[in-house]
């Protein structure tokens, strides 16, 4: 062997050594060394669910003087917030344990010193238009249904596209069923659209409507379908407030449609289309029922219902739009759903009985609640089995 090749081998092998003293030296190639006596554990963030149905919530904030825990409970406006005071350990660790909770999904986050922040600890997290929430799931048989279970599960994509209305890219939150990626089926669709102050993230984020769907499918209550959740807030220069002439509808069918149709494989025309919404969501549903008679055979509209305004005004002037939706054979389903403490209550059966007057067919589903998560999740749970039969 030449001195050239003898110098290269050394070196090599130099190296070779080198890396195998790096590696066993360094905390990943080496048992690690014994933490010191009386060191503290490391701190485990987020909400722990304990066996009796008590959460347990912690925050790190060693700075902070005072710390409490905004929950948001299941009665009165959502979101709803129970401000509790924690307790400060030596370590700077705020937690406090509340409860038993009911099975449910509970938003809550964390007041400091007066700001409010969601738990930094916890992946799931719901933004607002003015604030963000985190959020824990308290398993029980009241909550089975939107539990996440050991059951084919579909898959949630976020999608964007352009809009020609808005000039501008948009985004919206698509569900496709358990098995969609392995067939070439094509399925029936479910545009539903979230409350004022929301976007498209709602439905899964504070809804699961996910998990509700892979539940309904798995058990034969309710038939595969893509749910394509869009972001109502539309906002044009100089649009107006009337029913007739809102943009939604205009945006709905111009846009996230083709937009949803080029990129899954969707069945084609009314008969395989949906449309429900929440609060605003349920406006925005009136507004495309009465507006784009004929593009969509199923609706459901939540906790909503027209004010005295927008009543009279389709009344007086638009009566032509009023006989022509009662007239109308191809829609199959309008399904209204309400809690009778609903801040919406009001409207809604002001609207009921408008569209009892003018021959509306219609099925109205009066529940007991407010206007909250948690009676949206039902809405959805008991019009998905109603659809595309």
């Amino acid at each position: 062997m030449c001195s050239f090749e003898k110098n290269v081998s050394r070196m090599l092998l130099l190296v070779f050594c080198a890396v195998v003293v790096l590696v066993v030296l360094s905390p990943y190639g080496a048992a690690q060394a014994p933490a010191p006596a009386g060191a503290k554990p490391p701190i485990r963030g987020g909400p722990t669910v304990l066996s009796d149905g008590q959460v347990k919530f912690v925050l790190n904030a060693p700075q902070a003087t005072q710390v409490m825990l905004n929950l948001q409970d299941e009665v009165g406006p959502s979101p709803a917030a129970k401000p509790v005071q924690m307790t400060k350990d030596d370590t700077g660790v705020w937690s406090v344990t509340i409860g038993p909770l009911k099975p449910n999904f509970y938003g809550y986050g964390f007041l400091v010193d007066g700001a409010a922040f969601p738990d930094p600890a916890n992946r799931n997290i719901w933004n607002q238009t003015n604030s963000a929430w985190s959020s824990v799931f308290v398993p029980g048989p009241a909550a089975d249904y939107m539990a996440d279970t050991s059951v084919p599960h579909g898959y949630v994509a976020t999608v964007r596209y352009f809009s020609k209305l808005t000039k501008s890219e948009r985004q919206m939150t698509v569900y496709t069923p358990p098995g969609y990626g392995q067939s070439k089926e094509a399925y029936p669709v479910l545009y539903l659209s979230h409350g004022g102050g929301g976007n498209d993230t709602d439905w899964i984020v504070c809804m699961r409507a996910n998990y509700i769907m892979d539940n309904l499918i798995a058990q034969g209550k309710a038939k595969p379908m893509i749910i394509v959740m869009p972001d109502g807030n539309v906002n044009v220069p100089g649009q107006s407030t009337s029913i007739t002439q809102n943009v939604y509808p205009e945006e709905l069918l111009n846009n996230v449609v083709p937009a949803a149709e080029q990129n899954f494989r969707i069945a084609p025309g009314p008969k395989n289309r949906a449309l429900a919404g929440l609060s605003m969501g349920g406006i925005l549903t009136l507004a495309t029922l009465i507006q784009k008679q004929g593009a969509l055979a199923y609706y459901g509209i939540f906790s909503s219902g027209l004010s005295d305004a927008l009543r009279d005004d389709l009344a007086k002037n638009h009566m032509d739009m009023i006989t022509n939706l009662a007239a109308n054979k191809e829609i199959k389903l309008i399904w209204i759903n309400c809690g009778t403490e609903d801040i919406a209550y009001k409207n809604n059966m002001a609207t009921v009985e408008f569209f009892k007057k003018y021959g509306i067919n219609h099925k109205y589903v009066e529940g007991a609640g407010t206007h909250i998560w948690d009676f949206w999740r039902h809405s959805l749970l008991n019009l998905a089995p109603l659809l595309f039969r």
